[in-house]
């Protein structure tokens, strides 16, 4: 049968969304487009109200393209499914079958006649080896997950609902999956987790082992650290990640506020001051590092006070890249019975404010970069023209940050070239190549 799958949400997601496809293509189904498929996969997301609203609007949609013939299958897994497993089935009786996370290692059973649909929810599968998997990422690039769930137990956070408790994987099928990346040519391998630093906790192991071995070992060129939890970045951590010749620069570090008061009814550790203190350390052993973060935006126990503490943060850290989001209140979590004092329209405005200080900050420190030259990992064409090329640096990590645009010389995609950076645009650079 042609399948195709309809991939949303983060990173880690997009993990599983491989691994399902890949044990669904070695039944012998063959993988196409949408518009030339069969049975139609969708990887939901349903971590927040607008992801789960854009997951609901893409199953309509199939739903709509079954009635009239254009496919004949649908099937729904990832996040929403393990979350509103009997709510899904309920409200699309259309959908041919609703699979969630714990069976993804079943997931090609699904298109068998004998067993059409799984309806049951256990522990997330975290598997030492991701076996079968069908990578979705250009063939120079790719995620490495190496464990799901999280144990904090963040006020606002669904994620302990839908995938339980930190689970992680043995070093022993990390360690090999890179070298087998490696072995095929990918030139970056992206580390992901809901939360990296907590890596092995739950059996005694460590992060700090982990980077120790993967620097021993044969590895992609780059390795990649995303989702660092605040108060985990220790000395050490930092020292590892400074004396690496693979570990990139990077550190992605979700500080979520600034406000003591915001954040301790987050439940999330740590306060403005201790923030500072990680960044300064960072920085003053690694001044080159890039650090990226992600903060909510009116949280029930935001006043005007804490928000300008948080503007104050953000001018002060003056870190290099950041997202910002609205606080959305999630079923099950304990801040949903919080009163949601701040309206949408306060959050958009406030969001606006942020953005706004942002962007003064990245541009600043983008000019700063004119004239210097970096190695790029090369992607292919812009996604605005053709006539250009962009790549990444190592402060610029792929889907989330801005990209590296070339204009003049030839380059390969999926090989590292010297770029002289020439121009700021927005929040992309661009440049040409440096043939000295």
């Amino acid at each position: 049968m042609k399948v195709s799958l309809i991939q949303l949400g983060c990173p880690k997601n997009i993990v599983d969304g491989e691994w399902a496809l890949g044990r669904i293509l070695s039944k012998g189904h063959i993988l196409t487009s949408y518009e030339n498929a069969d049975a139609v996969f969708i990887n939901t997301c349903g971590f927040i109200e607008a992801a789960k609203r854009e997951s609901i609007e893409v199953i309509l949609n199939c739903i709509e393209d079954k009635k009239s013939g254009k496919i004949k299958k649908i099937y729904v897994f990832g996040c929403l499914s393990e979350r509103y497993l009997k709510e899904l089935k309920k409200e699309f009786p259309e959908v041919d079958g609703f699979f969630p996370l714990s069976v993804l290692p079943e997931a090609e059973e699904m298109l068998s006649e004998k067993k059409k649909t799984f309806r049951k929810k256990g522990q997330i599968i975290v598997p030492d080896f991701y076996y079968k998997r069908k990578r979705l990422t250009p063939n120079h690039y790719s995620y490495v997950k190496i464990g799901d769930g999280c144990s904090h137990n963040c006020s606002f956070c669904a994620i302990p609902i839908i995938r339980g408790k930190a689970v992680s994987r043995n070093r022993e099928g990390i360690l090999g999956e890179l070298k087998k990346l490696c072995e095929e040519g990918v030139k970056e391998g992206i580390l992901i987790s809901q939360d990296l630093t907590a890596y092995g906790r739950e059996r005694g192991d460590s992060i700090l082992n982990l980077l120790r071995l993967i620097e021993e070992s044969k590895t992609p060129e780059w390795i990649r650290l995303l989702y660092l939890y605040p108060t985990s970045i220790t000395k050490e951590f930092v020292s590892i990640v400074k004396n690496s010749k693979k570990i990139v620069h990077y550190f992605d570090i979700p500080f979520q506020h600034a406000s003591q008061r915001v954040l301790k009814s987050m439940k999330r550790g740590g306060a403005y001051s201790s923030y500072i203190k990680i960044i300064e350390n960072i920085r003053k052993e690694i001044p080159d590092a890039a650090i990226r973060s992600s903060f909510i935006v009116g949280f029930p126990a935001e006043k005007r006070e804490d928000f300008n503490e948080l503007k104050r943060f953000l001018l002060e850290a003056s870190i290099d890249h950041a997202g910002f989001f609205a606080y959305s209140k999630e079923e099950g979590t304990e801040a949903f019975s919080l009163k949601d004092e701040v309206s949408q329209e306060e959050k958009n405005e406030r969001i606006m404010e942020l953005a706004s200080i942002q962007e003064k900050i990245v541009k600043e420190k983008n000019r700063q970069k004119i004239g210097r030259k970096y190695k790029v990992l090369i992607d292919g064409f812009s996604e605005e023209t053709d006539l250009l090329l962009q790549g990444r640096t190592y402060f610029q990590s792929p889907d989330i940050d801005g990209v590296t645009l070339i204009n003049k010389g030839e380059c390969k995609v999926g090989e590292f070239f010297n770029i002289k950076i020439t121009r700021v645009i927005g929040y992309d650079i661009l440049g040409e190549v440096a043939y000295d």
